[in-house]
């Protein structure tokens, strides 16, 4: 749903009026929406993804037109115009709605007659999708369990060279030290770093890179 927003300064840039509109998105909930402003024009768009949202901001923030005989002050090239209200084409003004004020002007958002445009819609779903992924990762990085250290028994540690014998290839070992040989380290516990290769899905060597007593 795209909804039409009039008396925006014409001086103001495109991210200004972004800047200006988020807090007032956060404060709804509203995320899926985009935010354009034609330069040097009293007018801008939003975009929303979802029509719920756009109809919660309209409840929030949409037209809400002033009664009759008021005076209102719009900037045209530098220079002030003032208009006096009239009750032609005049709605109802919103018993709960609060029209924004933005540099000093009441800006009047009320549902445009154009389609949104299909490529922003397409847009808006993909950084939502990305948000999405993001926030999944993010939970299950906090939620995964510490699963290291992994401890088990070993009754030695080999040393050795990849061969091949045939076809096949095979692990020749050249240095191993078994555990019984290690009883000049009280306790006989260690802490040992391996450098795994998985070759067809099994683990078919284990290379220790650094030994080192635990105290």
């Amino acid at each position: 749903m795209e909804v039409h927003v009039r008396h925006v300064p014409q001086q103001a840039t495109e991210n200004g009026f972004k800047n200006f509109m988020k807090p007032h998105f956060a404060k709804l909930g509203i995320r899926a929406v985009n935010c354009q402003k034609a330069r040097d024009k009293p007018f801008a768009s939003l975009t929303f993804l979802h029509l719920n949202d756009a109809q919660r901001f309209l409840a929030a923030h949409g037209q809400a037109r002033l009664p009759p005989g008021e005076q209102i002050m719009i900037e045209y090239k530098r220079a002030l115009l003032t208009f006096t209200t009239g009750t032609r084409h005049r709605r109802q003004p919103s018993k709960t709605a609060t029209n924004l004020n933005f540099r000093g002007q009441t800006i009047y958002c009320e549902r445009s007659n154009r389609d949104p445009n299909p490529y922003l819609l397409r847009t808006l779903e993909k950084e939502q999708k990305d948000r999405h992924a993001k926030s999944v990762v993010a939970a299950s990085a906090v939620e995964t369990p510490d699963v290291l250290p992994i401890e088990f028994e070993c009754s030695s540690v080999s040393c050795g060279v990849w061969s091949y014998s045939d076809s096949d290839l095979v692990f020749a070992p050249q240095q191993e030290v078994r555990m019984v040989d290690l009883h000049r380290f009280p306790p006989p516990v260690l802490e040992v770093a391996f450098t795994v290769t998985v070759h067809s899905s099994n683990i078919i060597c284990c290379l220790p890179s650094q030994i080192q007593k635990l105290k």
